[in-house]
Parts: structure tokens; C-alpha cells; sequence
């Protein structure tokens, strides 16, 4: 806990962390009133919700990601891949519409599942954002720490998904709070596993992304999901 709080505090700009909070509060409760819509749906009908649904969640995590991204501070020059930024966006709608899908599926142990899929899809999104990530440094990890927070966020996802059960018809903000917690939680352990050594001879590729250009495709996402 106290290595998440030294990265908060000493290598991000707080200002920034807290958008990425907003973005990512804003979709979770885009998703759940989505959500909420969708119980008593025919079947054709509810898979046009369900692609609905998991664009909100999955590219509310993409923006959360990457806004924190842009708030992280490494004190090296940084730029992004973009075919593995696209490719981390899929990764995160293509994750979340499972496990909507598992939440509103039949069978009990699906439901249980839900709230494990989506966890896992959200490591999955930040480990292929990270891999776009470039800077002139080498990049090691504490495959501990990303365990661990990975384990945190599966249960703040089943939280989340359970309030979401009892608070169905309320404005669901103990639902949104709790996936909020669990992206958050993921982001900022798995980021306080991240260590940069500076490397002379690394550079950065051309046809990177620059945290301009990235900051432009965040608000078109932003305004998407609006």
C-alpha cells in the first residue's frame, strides 16, 4: 500500500489522476444505467445492448488508462506504439463485453464469473497499453505487486456487480464505485510494480504517438462515450 501511495504522490500529477477518476466514474455509471435496461430484453435485442454496453465499460478503462498515463511522470521522454494502443482498446471492449455477458448469462456459475472476467480484462488492458508505452529506458516489473492487485480488484469487482443486484432500480452509484475501485486499484498497483532504469542507447521510434496526440484521442473517446 505504501509503495501505490509513494507512485501516487511522487509520480503522477495528482490533477490529472483525479480526471482519469472522473472519465472512469462516468462510464461505470453509463454501464450500469445501460445495464439496467437490459433484463428484460428479447435476445436479438439485448446482444445490440450487450456490444453498447461493453464499448461504454471497455473504453471507459481505455481512458482511464491512458489519461493516468499521461499523468505518469517517469522523468524520460515517452511516446506510445499506436497499433498497440488501437490493440489495447480492443482488448478492454472485447473483456468487459464478456463479462457483461457472463453477468446476464443463465447459469449461476457464469454470473459468479462475471466479476473475474472483467478484473482480468482490465489487467489484460493495461498490460497491452503498457507494451505501447515507449521511452528511453528498460522496463522491469514486480510480478508480485501486479498479482496482488489484480486479487484486489477481483474483489472490488464482486462488489460491485453484488450492489449492482440489490440497488437495480436506484441511480447506481455503489455499483460504479466499486468497479471504479477496482480499475483504479489494478491501474496504480500494477503501475507501482513498474520500474524504469535509463538506458543511453534506447530511443524512440518514429511514428509514435506523443502525449498531445494521445490527450486528442482520449477526448474524442471521452465525447464517444458522452
Amino acid at each position: 500500500m505504501l509503495r501505490v501511495l509513494s507512485c501516487l504522490t511522487t509520480e503522477h500529477d495528482f490533477r490529472l489522476v483525479i480526471v482519469a477518476a472522473a472519465v472512469c466514474l462516468l462510464s461505470m455509471l453509463t454501464a450500469f444505467m445501460l445495464a439496467a435496461q437490459i433484463g428484460e430484453m428479447r435476445a436479438r435485442r439485448r446482444l445490440r445492448w450487450l456490444a453498447a454496453l461493453g464499448f461504454v465499460s471497455g473504453g471507459g478503462i481505455w481512458a482511464t488508462h491512458f489519461i493516468a498515463m499521461l499523468a505518469y511522470q517517469p522523468h524520460l521522454p515517452t511516446a506510445y506504439d499506436p497499433l498497440r494502443t488501437a490493440l489495447s482498446i480492443g482488448v478492454g471492449v472485447a473483456a468487459s463485453t464478456a463479462a457483461w455477458r457472463a453477468f446476464f448469462a443463465g447459469r449461476m456459475i457464469w454470473r459468479l464469473a462475471a466479476p473475474a472476467i472483467f478484473a482480468i480484462g482490465v489487467a489484460a488492458m493495461h498490460k497491452t497499453g503498457m507494451t505501447a508505452l515507449q521511452t528511453t529506458g528498460r522496463i522491469t516489473y514486480d510480478g508480485a505487486m501486479i498479482a496482488g492487485s489484480v486479487g484486489v480488484g477481483i474483489l472490488l469487482s464482486y462488489a460491485g456487480f453484488q450492489w449492482a443486484e440489490r440497488r437495480w432500480r436506484r441511480i447506481p452509484l455503489l455499483p460504479a464505485l466499486g468497479l471504479v475501485l477496482a480499475i483504479v486499484s489494478i491501474h496504480f498497483g500494477s503501475m507501482a510494480a513498474v520500474t524504469i532504469y535509463p538506458e543511453s542507447g534506447l530511443t524512440i521510434g518514429p511514428g509514435t504517438i506523443q502525449s498531445g496526440t494521445l490527450a486528442l484521442l482520449i477526448a474524442t473517446l471521452a465525447a464517444a462515450l458522452l
